[in-house]
């Protein structure tokens, strides 16, 4: 059988004899959301095995939410204004964003304004991690099979971390975000 990907041109079609091949599997077809605010906004409002965001968030001062950065498509100038409104309710006075740069350069003026847009900036510091800046980073120790583990003292120093990012196949390191975030 010819198996062929969905990835533009730069995949040529592979040919797999029948006897070696278990199936083809690709996601189920699914129609495009109406509103991405809307479906956003249910998510965050109807979490799954968790809590409501304004319950956890109720008596913490400050939250640090954690973006991706300019090269993921997150949606987080849709996001962030929503999370803000439940964090305020709920009497967070301290809101910050930490954008996970990993090993990414910094973001640009504009990279930023087309991230968050111009409004989100105005009300909510942005901050750039720099895994080099020792200085900002708390050292947590090893795991438990030897790694460092520093992380921004930021985070640590938050009473509530939020983090913002998508899971999508990934060239290097097999998927991006999620837990990494």
């Amino acid at each position: 059988m010819l198996i062929s990907f969905p990835y533009g041109e730069m995949f040529d079609p592979v040919y797999i004899n029948d006897e070696n091949l278990l199936g083809v599997y690709q996601p189920s077809h699914f129609e495009p959301v109406d509103s991405i605010f809307e479906c956003v906004n249910n998510a965050i409002n109807s979490p799954i095995g968790s809590p409501e965001l304004y319950e956890i968030a109720r008596g913490a001062n400050s939250c640090v939410i954690i973006s991706d950065d300019y090269t993921r498509q997150t949606p987080v100038k849709i996001m962030i204004p929503i999370l803000e409104n439940i964090l305020r309710d709920a009497g967070v006075i301290d809101i910050s964003i930490l954008v996970a740069l990993g090993t990414h350069r910094p973001m640009t003026e504009q990279e930023t304004l087309d991230k968050f847009g111009a409004d989100i900036p105005k009300r909510i510091p942005v901050f750039q991690h720099n895994f080099r800046d020792f200085d900002n980073l708390a050292d947590l120790g090893k795991s438990s099979i030897g790694i460092p583990l520093q992380v921004c003292k930021k985070v640590i120093d938050a009473d509530l971390v939020i983090g913002l990012g998508q899971i999508v196949p990934h060239r290097i390191a097999g998927f991006s975000g999620g837990s990494k975030i």
